[in-house]
């Protein structure tokens, strides 16, 4: 989706749901925001 490269990601670590794995991504960025971003948001 073109969000970050896979290099960036943990590897897999156990979710708090049984069963479920997760990865996790950490950006950083200079752009202050004023308000939050609408992450419900599917039009971008």
């Amino acid at each position: 989706m073109g969000y970050a490269q896979v290099y960036e990601w943990s590897s897999l670590q156990r979710a708090p749901i049984a069963g479920m794995v997760m990865s996790i991504l950490t950006k950083y960025s200079n752009k202050v925001l004023t308000e939050l971003p609408d992450l419900d948001n599917k039009s971008d």
